[in-house]
């Protein structure tokens, strides 16, 4: 992916002196990260399978003769929540799209960049030495995240074994992510 000209200038911008881009590039705009899982995600499906449940089972007790009053009550509540699950899904689905567009990563020879543009440029470096794992979670068509893993002690495993991931300290919806992991493996043996 080809980036603008005023984000690879910010990229060159933040390089230090003897310092080479070895990788640089922004999240697919197609797809979106693996693991970075959003509270309002997870809220967003339980609301929406909860209401279609509630909405199936108003339907299924209702023997075909009409909903009666207590029915129709809890036919709107699970119409409610339907609702408001999709909302939430939606909500982050935009949001997860319109952000994408504004980050881009840099590899170099001696650190990992993370730049977040919008009103204020926020730029999060790792350098070789803080980077303590890599964790690549990848999908079958190549794009994947890259979770950075920094302290002496690491990361808490989260409940499905995966680090802690968030979007500061991970490479999200990086396409061909096989391949950058081996260029950041690479730059982290280095002496």
């Amino acid at each position: 992916m080809r980036m603008s000209p005023a984000v690879e200038a910010s990229i060159w911008n933040e390089l230090l002196p003897g310092e080479e881009v070895l990788w640089s590039g922004s999240p697919d705009p197609k797809s979106r990260s693996v693991v970075s899982s959003n509270p309002l995600t997870i809220l967003g499906w339980i609301y929406t399978l909860l209401g279609g449940l509630f909405v199936m089972l108003m339907l299924i007790l209702s023997d075909g003769e009409g909903l009666q009053y207590p029915f129709i009550a809890l036919f709107g509540i699970g119409i409610f929540l339907f609702v408001i699950g999709l909302i939430c899904l939606g909500v982050v689905y935009f949001f997860t799209r319109f952000f994408s567009r504004k980050v881009f990563y840099a590899i170099t020879n001696r650190r990992v960049i993370i730049l977040n543009g919008g009103r204020y440029l926020r730029v999060t470096s790792y350098n070789k030495r803080a980077i303590t794992q890599v964790q690549r979670v990848e999908r079958a068509n190549g794009i994947g995240d890259l979770i950075l893993v920094t302290g002496p002690y690491g990361a808490v495993a989260g409940p499905s074994g995966n680090l802690a991931a968030n979007r500061h300290n991970t490479l999200m919806a990086v396409s061909n992510v096989r391949e950058v992991e081996r260029k950041l493996l690479a730059m982290l043996d280095e002496e």
